[in-house]
């Protein structure tokens, strides 16, 4: 069950220094965007295309895979 935003722990992560930061879908990108100030001080790294090209990641997966 995903936690509400004014949980401490999860205010305490959100506040917390990050050196990088993963995506691995658009969607990730997009509800990060909405929680989190920007810009972001961490280098963002994508998994797949469509990922950085919302991003404008730098650092890519050269190719993307699903299991499932």
């Amino acid at each position: 069950m995903p936690k509400h935003l004014n949980d401490p722990n999860i205010q305490h992560a959100l506040q917390s220094t990050f050196t990088h930061i993963l995506f691995t879908s658009r969607q990730a990108v997009l509800a990060w965007k909405q929680i989190s100030p920007l810009p972001w001080a961490a280098q963002s790294l994508a998994i797949g295309p469509s990922t950085a090209l919302l991003l404008n990641a730098p650092l890519t997966a050269p190719y993307a895979t699903q299991e499932g």
